[in-house]
């Protein structure tokens, strides 16, 4: 049985992750797939699954070593929407 991947859509329709990877320079954009890519820049992508559907709830640039309190409440919400 397959895994499927979804995006976090807020109330509007939009799908926020999706935008973010696509935004990406294609060097990136092609090793997204790890979730935590280091190219030219590092970009995290937080993600939850239940049931065999990952749902990619957050994606940013990393510019510091600690994970910025911000960009995991925007993830956290997220969650919480879903559930």
């Amino acid at each position: 049985m397959a895994w499927e991947v979804r995006f976090y859509q807020n109330s509007r329709g939009d799908e926020p992750v999706k935008i973010f990877i696509s935004d990406l320079d294609a060097r990136t954009r092609e090793k997204v797939y790890e979730l935590r890519v280091k190219s030219k820049v590092a970009v995290r992508i937080f993600y939850s699954s239940k049931t065999r559907i990952y749902y990619l709830l957050h994606a940013f640039e990393k510019k510091s070593q600690k994970t910025p309190e911000k960009e995991l409440k925007v993830a956290i919400d997220r969650l919480r929407e879903l559930l």
